[in-house]
């Protein structure tokens, strides 16, 4: 109740203040409910990080599921990549596949585990379902290049069960692409010395990530510096 007091001329009101809560709706209470669980799930999901066992990774994977908010995802998948070392790895692999595949986090999982784990992690890409030898091999050519390349030019010998030589080729090309276009060019001239069918396809690669970034013109003058008339040939046509 409320009302006007002329003896005051102030307006007063007969509401008592520990009972605001009462004219909160039940959607705004549930909201708040909502809001307070998955604070205290954070907090937990930030105490088990601390020491990333394999039961606890398996119950940071399960609010890592659960969450809806994917902001709080993000967070929470950053705590526990953020522990990723190459013992705990594979366990926190199987909670990474329940994700999405094409995905940001299960990129970043297998791209970093690459650039850590290298070989073992791009030849367990190969014998698993999931779609991540391309990125393990992505991640490893750009932490370590010179290692990836010489595992690269070993793979004959090595008789890998599930490693093809020309995807493993590609994956290399992509890789330096990205951050080593010299490295790429090198690589690439390096197999067309040994006669490769696929030096138009892997230098095309590229020449694409170049135009992404590039003008025509731009791209035209880098082409016509490459270290021969056949790859200068190539490029111009890409």
């Amino acid at each position: 109740m409320s009302g006007f007091d002329s003896s005051s001329g102030k307006y007063q009101t007969n509401i008592n203040k520990g009972n605001i809560s009462d004219t909160i709706s039940p959607r705004t209470k549930n909201l708040r409910a909502i809001r307070q669980e998955k604070d205290n799930n954070f907090r937990e999901v930030e105490r088990l990080s601390e020491q990333l066992t394999s039961e606890n990774i398996k119950k940071i994977g399960n609010f890592l599921i659960s969450e809806s908010d994917p902001l709080r995802k993000r967070k929470i998948f950053d705590l526990m990549l953020g522990g990723l070392t190459n013992e705990n790895a594979l366990d926190i692999r199987e909670q990474v596949i329940k994700l999405n595949q094409e995905g940001t986090e299960f990129r970043d999982f297998h791209y970093i585990w690459g650039s850590m784990a290298g070989a073992e992690a791009v030849i367990h890409g190969a014998a698993s379902e999931e779609t991540d030898i391309h990125m393990t091999m992505e991640g490893w050519v750009n932490s370590d290049p010179d290692s990836a390349i010489e595992w690269y030019k070993e793979l004959d010998e090595l008789k890998i069960e599930g490693i093809y030589r020309d995807y493993v080729k590609k994956c290399v090309v992509e890789g330096l692409a990205k951050t080593n276009i010299p490295r790429a060019i090198e690589f690439i001239e390096g197999l067309q010395k040994k006669g490769d069918r696929k030096v138009g396809d892997l230098l095309n690669q590229v020449t694409s990530r170049l135009s992404r970034e590039m003008s025509l013109d731009e791209v035209g003058n880098w082409a016509t510096n490459l270290p021969n008339k056949e790859m200068q040939k190539i490029s111009t046509k890409a």
